[in-house]
């Protein structure tokens, strides 16, 4: 697609500049910086700062325009990009920036800390479906034969060795050790296993090597199960993120619909403009809490 390509060079640029290669962290400070010589030129009156101000608000207001026009092109959907593109633009064509600075600089740093948490869970989630594709060592006579975890069968003996993921379900037949089962139970300190005790996949074994008998196949371990439902969960979204999707749509056309016909109405865009940040703040707000989440394409840089 024509569009993609052209957004991925202007993300590739973007990112360069970027701090921690983060784009989102760049929108916030592209905001703050005109928010703090916008507020030093309405208290002290000092015009040479409200212009120096003006190019980083120009700056901000293209970077969300850009996420904007990415969502429309690429996804044929709007996000929450639009009211913030209107209400930077009008605050500017009404002579109150500093208005539409605060409010880019609120909603952007929303979404920055709660994309910051979910580039992270998805980070983990990630390295969970690799560890999951690994290979194991299966003890095959007096041979160690290295193979991929879901061709072990019930009753295969794994060699485990220290500092090394647990592969499969099964049952301790020689050594022990420590076991960090954080991962799989949020059991927060190492549990001592010996032999005859059992062991979950996806645990991590800490303090010495061990020798496993498989409860189960590969294919049927808790690892396994966990990685398939994780990766399907990824690929499809449920009937419920359709319509929840669907419906922020709606109301976003909806508000935008709404925030120009009360300046048709009224001919007022400061009423316009209150009514966009009144809207945008408390979206923010269930944004922060988590009640809401974005609509759009995920930003480039959170996923790296």
């Amino acid at each position: 697609m024509i569009y993609k390509t052209y957004f991925d060079k202007i993300d590739a640029e973007l990112l360069k500049i970027s701090p921690r290669r983060d784009i989102m962290l760049l929108r916030v400070i592209a905001a703050v910086i005109p928010v703090v010589l916008f507020g030093l030129d309405a208290l002290y009156d000092l015009p040479a700062l409200y212009w120096l101000g003006m190019p980083f608000y120009l700056f901000c207001l293209a970077l969300y325009l850009e996420s904007l026009l990415k969502s429309v092109l690429i996804m044929r959907k709007v996000s929450a990009e639009l009211l913030i593109v209107l209400v930077m633009t009008v605050t500017l064509i009404d002579g109150a920036p500093l208005s539409g600075a605060m409010v880019a600089w609120f909603i952007g740093l929303g979404l920055y800390i709660s994309f910051t948490i979910i580039r992270k869970n998805r980070e983990k989630i990630e390295s969970l479906i690799q560890e999951g594709k690994k290979t194991a060592q299966k003890l095959q006579g007096d041979n160690i034969v290295e193979i991929p975890i879901n061709q072990i069968r019930q009753d295969d003996v794994v060699l485990i060795a220290k500092g090394a993921m647990v592969p499969i379900d099964g049952t301790i037949i020689e050594g022990t050790s420590a076991i960090d089962e954080s991962t799989m139970t949020g059991e927060p300190f190492p549990v001592y296993k010996k032999t005859g005790a059992s062991v979950i996949s996806g645990t991590l074994n800490l303090s010495g090597p061990l020798q496993v008998k498989a409860g189960k196949n590969g294919d049927d371990s808790f690892l396994s199960v966990i990685t398939r439902e994780i990766e399907n969960s990824l690929e499809n979204k449920s009937d419920l993120q359709r319509r929840a999707d669907t419906t922020v749509q709606i109301l976003l056309l909806s508000v935008t619909a709404y925030a120009f016909l009360l300046l048709f109405i009224t001919g007022s865009l400061h009423l316009m403009v209150n009514f966009l940040k009144g809207i945008l703040k408390a979206r923010g707000c269930l944004k922060v809490r988590g009640l809401i989440t974005e609509s759009g394409p995920e930003p480039a840089g959170q996923h790296h």
